[in-house]
């Protein structure tokens, strides 16, 4: 694959390796990372584990991920977006309740 666009560019490699090769893999290494405010919807216990315990509309938490996704309904981000919910209020979200029609999610960087 690499030889082809060496033929097409018209690039002479350095030590068999392509300047847009290099490139391109440094580009893979940096991890991109992204700010996340979580945010309850609306006022309920629809979410909560224990049905006793109610989340209040604009109860929030902020995360960070390793990717550019959005957090909500990804299966191996909700114990950690529940966790979150547990340590700030108290509260045991259920986290197969983690979607987007209970919270909404807003990236802040």
């Amino acid at each position: 694959m690499i030889i082809p666009i060496i033929k097409l560019l018209g690039v002479v490699p350095q030590n068999g390796i392509t300047p847009h090769y290099l490139c391109a893999m440094n580009q893979l290494k940096k991890k991109i990372m992204a700010l996340w405010k979580i945010s309850v919807k609306n006022s309920g216990n629809v979410a909560c584990k224990n049905k006793r315990q109610r989340l209040e509309k604009g109860m929030f938490v902020e995360t960070s991920t390793v990717s550019t996704i959005i957090p909500l309904g990804q299966s191996r981000e909700a114990p950690m977006l529940a966790q979150l919910f547990m340590s700030k209020y108290g509260i045991e979200v259920d986290p197969k309740q983690m979607n987007r029609s209970n919270f909404d999610c807003i990236k802040i960087g």
